[in-house]
């Protein structure tokens, strides 16, 4: 059977992470909702992706690699386009002026959903972005934001008609719940070191006797880089930081640990608080847009931003009540989650904005 409103949906994603985590686990789960339906479904990826091995697996779909300037990409489109063809085109970590070039090449007839997914400092730019949007993109496009600070912008950008809030989801079958094992860890991701506050946490912990008795865990894809941004702040590694590289299966990542911290100067939403919190770890996350809504998850508390003192303290007790019983609040958190972002009610959400263009 055919839906009828639209046939083909193509996922254009620039996307060449190691790992497929949250994002592609999302995009599957929808992909594989329209494929029930009887919707033909592309994903389109940069070719630097084609080769990665992702836990998830996209065979089932159209997968295209290719190369990612925006006129090849609109091509690549057209290409698998007809012209009795009733698509959505999904756009994801791209530049929404792509949507121009959409309209100039291949029209109104096809209907588009640009997500953004990433925080904004908006300004001057993003008025002007606005503005050329709203002359040139297509009539017919949705603009996602991942959370309320982003989505905020993006109605800032291009107007509260055509915005709309989805938040995030995660994957909670990635998440094993293994039994916590007797940890003095603390975890922290880190590939962009001082977007996510590395520094705000090696400086909580040194000098304190956590520093003795703890390990910061930061996992970042480019370790050479944050053993230099380290060398140059702090004169040398200190002895409680240890440098790791991603893992596919994440969960090991929390099991090994009893505290997630997020101090991040900005963020757009927060996938690793959130299974965090799922999998057990206490979860200290710092007070900023876009991160911020993750506290009325049960157990997650908040610091100021960039207020070291306050973080200290905040790991401090997390330290002393590491052996403390969770088990009620652990409950609480993940109902919480499961609740408000499941894959189920994300894909939901997508599809009410697909059904509404």
């Amino acid at each position: 059977m055919i839906y009828l409103k639209y046939n083909k949906v193509f996922f254009i994603c620039d996307y060449c992470a190691d790992y497929g985590g949250n994002f592609l686990a999302s995009f599957n789960f929808l992909a594989n909702r329209l494929l029930s339906r009887g919707v033909r479904v592309y994903f389109v990826f940069p070719k630097e992706a084609q080769g990665k091995n992702w836990e998830i697996d996209l065979s089932k779909f159209n997968v295209i690699y290719c190369s990612f300037d925006n006129t090849n990409i609109v091509n690549v489109v057209s290409h698998h386009l007809n012209n009795d063809d009733y698509a959505i085109i999904h756009l994801n970590f791209l530049s929404s002026l792509i949507l121009t070039k959409f309209k100039k090449i291949i029209g109104d007839h096809v209907k588009y959903v640009f997500h953004q997914h990433m925080a904004v400092n908006f300004g001057l730019k993003q008025v002007i972005k606005g503005t050329v949007l709203r002359l040139c993109a297509p009539k017919k496009v949705a603009y996602i934001g991942v959370s309320p600070e982003v989505y905020r912008d993006v109605k800032r950008e291009v107007g509260k008609r055509k915005s709309y809030l989805v938040l995030n989801a995660i994957d909670v079958k990635r998440l094993k719940l293994l039994p916590n094992t007797d940890s003095s860890d603390v975890l922290i991701f880190g590939t962009a070191f001082m977007r996510k506050g590395v520094d705000l946490a090696i400086k909580a912990i040194q000098n304190t006797i956590l520093a003795k008795k703890c390990k910061l865990l930061v996992v970042t894809h480019d370790e050479k880089k944050a053993r230099q941004l380290i060398q140059e702040q702090y004169g040398g590694l200190p002895k409680f930081v240890k440098l790791l590289p991603p893992v596919q299966n994440v969960e090991e990542l929390y099991q090994k640990t009893f505290l997630f911290l997020s101090p991040s100067r900005l963020e757009a939403f927060g996938y690793a608080a959130v299974e965090a919190s799922y999998s057990g770890d206490q979860v200290i996350i710092s007070d900023i847009p876009g991160q911020n809504i993750l506290s009325a998850i049960p157990g997650v508390r908040t610091v100021p931003s960039e207020n070291v003192q306050q973080l200290r303290l905040e790991i401090i007790e997390a330290y002393k009540h590491r052996r403390d019983s969770y088990e009620d609040i652990n409950a609480k958190a993940r109902k919480y989650i499961d609740n408000h972002f499941s894959l189920e009610h994300w894909t939901d959400s997508i599809l009410r904005i697909y059904d509404s263009l």
